[in-house]
């Protein structure tokens, strides 16, 4: 059975799924350039303001096309998901009639549902619970499912907006969002920077469980991008006595007028490195856990696995206090846990609803490369003309990389198929050293441009890892935040945060053989088999996926080098250093 995943709205993406098995993905925002990018299905030739950008019809035509010339236009089954738009939905079927894409059957597909599906038939269990919980969806917000065999059925569903939540409390703490609005990636790692205060906890959990959205009544015809109109809700938090003077508005009886109902204040606490400030995200974060494992428990008589999905599935904190709680005995992450993930998770539940395949739980890893190779990677002999570059031998490519990488260099990789998801997982990776304590500030200050609380992501052979952190699996996709060893932490401090978490990720020869013997011949130089990983990506845009914009911030960055699948590239001012380091 053939099927075409479409998942339309913010974070685009499309998936190919033949016979149960996952075959291709296509993320919208890596071809056009610009973080959680929207296709909808518009009029003929319609182009209008939705949010955070202007879509247009002829962008929906376009991918599909591209997707017809690549996938084929002969389908047994199209599952959609657009959270319940019938009108966009009719409008879609049109537009695939139009570019020639044929198909026996379609259905739109429960956004929560496809989110549960995704995690679910790619995980190794035939039954389990199933947690998703995001911002918002056409069914729900904060959702339990019960699965067995094929079936996924809704168990729970609770009113708790835990993405909304979080999300608005970066917009309290001054965080600059990303083009769509969201704070959360680096509300997550300035947590790291608080303390719990006890006495704060219940006004956290006030706020958490009552947080709802302030949306204007007004309609704006204007680009809404970065945030712009966000409404601050802090309820609850208002109640901190030590916030007091941070409520706005700010006047002469605001305080007492607040009281009588009369005006609504809200928290600005823009200083990020006032420690009461910082205070207030660990206790925060520790809370908003602590509601994740309440919820939890719930449900762990129906099974003993757990499958995690969602937006909010990307807190690696909270997700190893999960697994330390040990409520459930096995837990399946996805490295596309968010809406990017959402083509696939409607293509699984159509294949298992209507396909006679009977799911029995997958044997095999969840291979997050799934994307497409590099768009102009056919112009490389025009890129060795305008850079200096060197093939290297596939015999000995390992140890070259690995003696930049010691001398601490700074290298980003593109090489085979870009790993679906937000995280970047060796495909479309800077790789640095992390025994060098300078590393952190030069890749925020001079690669990243990027603020200076934000952690990077150590990346270990599995075999090795339980040694230098304190991981309790496998992690596959960075999903997880551990702890480095108290041992190791001033030995690998670019990598290690200022509470001595790190976001790890481990491989093996199976899951990704390039970084596992990459990671083998940087411990021959250095004795530690752990590098610095990060996403491949220009400030504010998505990881890369041409090398065309990887190759330019060798010149706008302090990038030292980029290795393109066997071939290293540099400027032309590098080249006796990169001769002396590899010849």
């Amino acid at each position: 059975m053939k099927i075409l995943g479409i998942s339309l709205g913010h974070d685009s993406n499309f998936s190919l799924i033949d016979n149960g098995e996952i075959i291709s993905v296509y993320e919208a925002e890596r071809y056009y350039r610009q973080k959680r990018y929207k296709l909808q299905a518009l009029n003929p030739g319609e182009e209008k303001i939705s949010g955070y950008q202007i879509v247009k019809y002829s962008d929906l035509v376009e991918t599909l096309t591209y997707l017809k010339n690549n996938w084929g236009s002969d389908f047994d089954f199209i599952a959609v998901q657009n959270q319940g738009r019938e009108d966009e939905f009719q409008r879609l079927r049109l537009i695939l009639n139009k570019v020639g894409i044929k198909f026996k059957n379609i259905e739109n597909f429960a956004h929560h549902l496809s989110h549960a599906s995704l995690a679910y038939f790619t995980s190794p269990f035939d039954k389990s619970i199933i947690f998703s919980y995001d911002g918002a969806g056409n069914d729900g917000q904060t959702l339990l499912f019960t699965a067995t065999g094929n079936e996924i059925n809704y168990f729970k569903n609770f009113h708790i907006r835990f993405g909304q939540a979080y999300n608005n409390l970066g917009y309290i703490m001054g965080l600059k969002p990303d083009v769509a609005g969201s704070t959360a990636g680096k509300l997550m790692g300035l947590t790291s920077y608080g303390e719990v205060r006890e006495d704060w906890k219940e006004h956290c959990r006030n706020y958490i469980r009552n947080y709802k959205k302030i949306t204007s009544i007004f309609k704006n015809n204007k680009k809404i991008d970065y945030g712009k109109n966000h409404k601050i809700n802090s309820i609850g938090l208002n109640n901190i006595r030590e916030f007091n003077s941070y409520l706005y508005p700010n006047f002469l009886f605001s305080n007492f007028f607040a009281k009588l109902g009369l005006i609504k204040q809200h928290l600005k606490l823009n200083d990020l490195k006032n420690k009461d400030f910082q205070d207030l995200c660990k206790t925060f974060q520790i809370v908003w856990s602590e509601e994740v494992i309440k919820i939890l428990k719930t449900s762990k008589s129906l099974s003993e696995n757990l499958c995690i999905v969602g937006g909010c599935a990307l807190n690696g904190i909270t997700n190893y206090i999960i697994e330390k709680e040990k409520i459930f005995k096995k837990v399946h992450y996805v490295p596309n846990p968010s809406d990017c993930g959402l083509s696939i998770g409607a293509a699984l539940l159509a294949n298992y609803k209507y396909n006679k395949i009977k799911f029995v739980g997958k044997k095999s890893f969840f291979n997050p490369y799934l994307g497409d190779y590099a768009y102009d990677l056919k112009k490389i002999n025009i890129f060795k003309k305008n850079y200096y570059s060197l093939d290297l031998d596939g015999n000995i490519i390992f140890q070259k990389i690995a003696k930049i990488i010691f001398h601490n260099n700074i290298i980003g990789v593109i090489r085979g198929r870009y790993e679906i998801g937000p995280r970047a997982l060796g495909n479309r990776s800077i790789l640095s050293n992390p025994l060098n304590k300078n590393m952190k500030q030069i890749l925020n200050d001079k690669v990243k441009h990027r603020e200076w609380f934000r952690p990077f992501a150590p990346v270990c052979a599995f075999e090795d890892s339980k040694k230098f952190f304190t991981n309790q699996n496998e992690i596959l996709y960075m999903s997880v935040i551990c702890d480095t060893k108290k041992e190791y932490q001033a030995i690998m401090p670019a990598i290690t945060h200022i509470d001595g978490s790190a976001r790890l990720q481990t491989v093996t020869k199976e899951t990704n053989i390039f970084l596992w013997k990459l990671i083998k011949e940087f411990e021959n130089l250095s004795n530690v088999p752990v590098l610095l990983n990060t996403s491949f990506n220009p400030g504010g845009e998505p990881i890369v996926n041409f090398c065309e914009v990887g190759l330019k911030m060798l010149e706008t960055t302090n990038l030292d080098y980029v290795l393109i699948e066997n071939t290293i590239f540099t400027d032309f001012k590098n080249k006796d250093k990169l001769n002396q380091i590899i010849l």
